[in-house]
């Protein structure tokens, strides 16, 4: 007889009581907590066995000195730091306040969008033999037209099997849109050791520069870096891969591999290829790595190349996926 997997409302005891959904795969190899009023974050994700893969899981206070949000939370309509002008050469790092611009008018914007920052509510949920899985629904409102004026509605389908982890985020806009998209998954390592012998293999075509001002440059340099590269050497620490629509990487660790990929199920048309990216962080004292997937570019709002023009009444699907080993 199948066993199926789950879904449950839950309070997280850890966060004074915070309402959240807890899923379980089928065989309960994998245990996943969604929080619907943080951004409709993956907020924990536990594999039998090995325990908390995500960094600072569900912890929703702000993050210490140097250190991230972690987890796994969805950036939208950006991705990383965006301008509402251009930044010049004599603009010192950090100086510049973030937003963006259309050409006519300009809208603050936090850094990776707004979208994991407000509540979202739940849609639906299910489970079977094969998945649990939980939709989440953002709609704008007076609190999303501050940053962005266009209405849309967002739907975040998160999936969990005996596999992994996928997450599934359609676009729906009354006029047209433009976005980039992107998750900040921010997996944990165990100790220094573990740190510092993990490491990172890809199928990319090559590395993208780093500018300042946290943007990324568009040609690659064209060198090996299918690895497997230790997560210590700087690029892997800080950097970014070109790696098209059927790229992916994996990190493997002491404890578990992740292999993470990037698609568009609808409006792939829409993108370029070297818009899909997967851009690398890591803190070596706070043992955490992100290999995060990134479709379209930091500021792309504002320049408005790289990024996602989606006509009005249109929808477009990205979705991105963890297979994980032990």
């Amino acid at each position: 007889m199948a066993t199926l997997a789950s879904v449950e409302a839950v309070q997280l005891a850890s966060a004074d009581g915070l309402a959240a959904i807890t899923l379980r795969s089928p065989r309960a190899r994998f245990e996943a907590t969604v929080a619907p009023s943080q951004g409709g974050v993956l907020s924990s994700l536990r594999l039998a066995g090995v325990g908390e893969l995500l960094h600072l899981a569900n912890h929703f206070g702000e993050p210490g000195p140097d250190d991230w949000t972690g987890q796994a939370p969805l950036l939208w309509p950006s991705v990383g730091r965006t301008y509402p002008k251009a930044p010049g050469p004599d603009d010192a790092p950090g100086s510049l306040a973030y937003g963006w611009s259309d050409g006519q008018r300009e809208w603050p914007l936090p850094m990776h969008g707004f979208a994991r920052h407000l509540p979202w509510t739940e849609y639906a949920h299910g489970a079977d033999a094969e998945a649990a899985w939980v939709t989440l629904e953002l709609a704008a409102s007076d609190a999303s037209r501050v940053f962005y004026p266009a209405d849309f509605t967002l739907h975040s389908t998160w999936r969990l099997d005996d596999q992994g982890v996928e997450q599934r985020v359609t676009v729906r806009g009354e006029d047209e849109l433009r976005f980039a998209i992107g998750n900040h998954i921010t997996l944990r390592l165990a100790d220094d050791d573990d740190f510092n012998t993990a490491t990172l293999a890809t199928n990319a075509v090559g590395r993208l520069p780093i500018l300042g001002h946290g943007l990324i440059g568009d040609e690659p340099i064209l060198d090996v870096v299918a690895g497997p590269n230790s997560i210590t050497t700087r690029w892997v620490r800080d950097g970014a891969l070109a790696t098209g629509p059927d790229g992916w990487v994996e990190l493997r660790t002491r404890d578990y591999a992740a292999r993470l990929r990037h698609w568009a199920e609808q409006g792939a048309e829409l993108t370029r290829p070297e818009d899909w990216t997967f851009v690398l962080h890591a803190r070596p004292l706070k043992l955490f790595y992100c290999p995060e997937p990134w479709l379209g570019r930091p500021n792309a709002l504002t320049t408005g190349h790289s990024v996602i023009k989606l006509p009005a009444g249109q929808t477009f699907e990205w979705r991105w996926r963890a297979d994980i080993e032990s």
